[in-house]
This record gives C-alpha cells, sequence and structure tokens, in this order.
C-alpha cells in the first residue's frame, strides 16, 4: 500500500483554510435563477447525448442540443420546426424519446411519506416511488415509433445481449426474459 511522504506545515493548514472557506463560500451562495436553468438544461442535454449514445445513436452533442431544446409546434403560431438534421431518424426519434421520458419524470411526484418534515413536499432531487407500471410506461415512452406498439411498455420476450460496437464483443448478457418480471418486482 502506497503511504505518502509529507509534513504539515502551517502553509498547508493554511491553504486547507483558505479552500475550506471557499468551498463554505460556494456552497452557500445563492445560484442566479436563469444561471440554474441554464445548468439544468445543459446537463439535461449532456444526460440525453451520453444515454443515447450509449445504445449506438450516432448524433454529437450539439446536434442533440438542437432537438432538446427545440421549442414545441404551438396552435396558432408559425412553426417552430428547426431545419432537419442529416441524421437517421431512429437517433432523432430516440432523443425525442428521451427528451419525452424525462419529461414525464419531472412530473412524478416524490416519495416523502418517511421523511422526517417532508410530507407533501416536492423538492427537484427527490426520489420517487417507482411501480412497475411507471416502469413500463417509461419504456413505452422510451422506445415509442421506434418499436412496434404491441413491444412498447411490455416485457421483452427474448434474450438480448449487449456488445462493444468497435469490436462486436459481448460485454452484457442481461436475464433472460422469464426473469425480468422477478427481476423488476424486486427492484
Amino acid at each position: 500500500m502506497y503511504t505518502p511522504k509529507f509534513q504539515i506545515t502551517s502553509k498547508i493548514l493554511s491553504n486547507v483554510g483558505t479552500i475550506d472557506a471557499a468551498r463554505e463560500v460556494i456552497t452557500h451562495a445563492p445560484l442566479v435563477p436563469a444561471w440554474e436553468r441554464r445548468f439544468q438544461e445543459d446537463a439535461r442535454v449532456r444526460i440525453v447525448h451520453h444515454g443515447t449514445h450509449l445504445e449506438g445513436n450516432e448524433l454529437n452533442l450539439e446536434e442533440v442540443e438542437r432537438i432538446v431544446e427545440r421549442p414545441r409546434d404551438i396552435p396558432g403560431m408559425p412553426n417552430t420546426t428547426p431545419t432537419p438534421l442529416p441524421a437517421k431518424d431512429r437517433d432523432i426519434q430516440e432523443v425525442i424519446n428521451y427528451r419525452t421520458v424525462m419529461e414525464y419524470i419531472d412530473t412524478l411526484t416524490p416519495n416523502t411519506q418517511n421523511i422526517p418534515g417532508m410530507k407533501d413536499s416536492h423538492t427537484p432531487g427527490m426520489l420517487v416511488s417507482l411501480t412497475e407500471n411507471t416502469l413500463k410506461e417509461i419504456h413505452r415512452q422510451t422506445v415509442a415509433r421506434i418499436l412496434p406498439e404491441s413491444e412498447a411498455g411490455r416485457y421483452r420476450s427474448a434474450k438480448v445481449v449487449i456488445r462493444n460496437t468497435a469490436t462486436g464483443e459481448i460485454t452484457f448478457r442481461p436475464p433472460p426474459p422469464i426473469e425480468v418480471p422477478y427481476h423488476l418486482s424486486g427492484f
């Protein structure tokens, strides 16, 4: 085991104190609402990009940002649909679906029943109770217009593997279809 050799000096203690004080200022500083909103939007775009990229989506971060932050068409208003992207329809649909799922998750009510002082509170970032139906709805929205409707929101019936797209090597073997309901029930 590595044991670093150093001596605590007054300069090191002074620097630690300065760092600790700076941390306290940052931790307790109010965040300008516009910045907070921008940080949340940026985080959402990155989550969607990396989440879909793991599944083989070829859109880059900027393309995902154009889709995620695209204004919705508003009835009676000029068309707000941006110029089409030179990308596969499936890749674009995956990003739209991921965005839709994140919006759906934002609507779920947190489970605060067992947290003292938090009953009936909706604090951003709180955990929600996930039911089997909620997970199936998330799946249905995730695969909308990608899988046939008969498969959306249902347990898979076929065996699958996860492969490294570059090497073709199998990197993960999910449980067989018959075990999926039991694993989700346990979850």
